[in-house]
């Protein structure tokens, strides 16, 4: 179903995280096509974390307001909006969207991540304490992303891989 987006922003930052600019740049032209959704916020944060691979901070940022724009209350694109700011340099507005985040879902541990590394890049707090407080919520990180992103990455890849292919 081209309109079904859910789960698509886990995929791209899978993609993202794997340096897979041909697959996230195909991935980012199909929810952006003809078929595609245009309203779902899940598809302007695939195309947001496209030009963050392509480290085009201030383009991708404009993605995740979209879909922030489009749905308040997606955490996930304020997270995704922080760590362009973060990126950038840009604290204040890095922590502002973990925070706003962190409002919604206080259990979105990509927020309490970007947070932490701010404040440890900002030296506000010690190694042990950068360590104790992401390993509380590795345990979430195993269990959610990691299972959901191999589910995500075998059906899209698989796909991608049938479309990619000469007929």
């Amino acid at each position: 179903d081209p309109t079904y987006m859910e789960g698509l922003c886990l995929y791209s930052v899978t993609l993202w995280h794997l340096k897979q600019e041909v697959q996230l740049s195909f991935l980012a032209q199909q929810v952006t096509g003809p078929d595609a959704n245009k309203q779902s916020p899940h598809a302007w944060c695939v195309v947001g974390n496209c030009f963050s691979l392509q480290k085009e901070h201030d383009t991708a940022l404009k993605f995740f307001q979209r879909a922030i724009q489009l749905q308040p209350d997606f955490a996930y694109a304020y997270t995704l909006s922080g760590h362009e700011y973060s990126s950038n340099d840009d604290f204040e507005k890095a922590m502002a969207c973990y925070r706003s985040a962190i409002r919604i879902d206080e259990r979105h541990y990509n927020a309490w991540y970007g947070l932490g590394n701010i404040y440890y890049r900002q030296e506000k707090c010690t190694a042990s304490q950068r360590t104790t407080y992401f390993s509380y919520y590795s345990h979430t990180l195993l269990k959610c992303t990691a299972s959901q992103s191999t589910t995500y990455f075998s059906y899209y890849s698989h796909t991608l891989t049938l479309t990619l292919s000469p007929l």
